[in-house]
């Protein structure tokens, strides 16, 4: 049965149907977690499930997209560079289309590669957390240079900032 499930999961996404792939790689799992494949099904079509998921932002959750969602407590900020490498490693092992014959494969770790690009480098996430929201802006310094003349109480004896 479980065998059934992830040949006709296979085939809603071929279909393009991604979102009936993964209810049904869901249910192969659950019906029988030890079966040979049913975690790279599962792992594959779900990464390409999360991918068509937008935030308010339109944006990919990259963090969905590795499967740290649930792991963050809702604080994204608190994973490591090593969380986040060691959760693309484990991934990669599951849905590399060297170790995976499925049609989903490829884009899967296509999808996985990008997260971890982005989210693996210090700078590229922080700048992806303040544009989907999760970190406020960094504060703008200002330098002496660039303040007007008016804004030195130096300058204007009689007036206290």
């Amino acid at each position: 049965m479980t065998e059934q499930l992830l040949d006709y999961a296979e085939e809603k996404f071929r279909e393009g149907k991604v979102k009936e792939a993964f209810d049904l790689a869901t249910s192969a799992k659950t019906l029988d977690p030890f079966f040979g494949s049913v975690k790279r099904y599962y792992v594959a079509f779900g990464v390409h499930y999360w991918a068509t998921k937008r935030n308010k932002f339109g944006q990919i959750d990259l963090y969905a997209v590795l499967g740290l969602k649930g792991d963050m407590k809702g604080d994204p900020s608190a994973l490591s560079t090593d969380d986040i490498t060691n959760a693309f490693c484990d991934l990669v092992k599951l849905v590399h289309p060297d170790r995976f014959p499925s049609t989903a494969a490829p884009g899967a770790l296509r999808l996985i590669t990008q997260a971890w690009e982005v989210l693996s480098n210090e700078k590229t996430r922080a700048a992806y957390d303040v544009r989907m929201g999760i970190r406020p802006p960094p504060p703008t310094t200002h330098h002496r240079s660039e303040a007007a003349p008016w804004d030195d109480a130096r300058l204007m004896p009689g007036i206290r900032g």
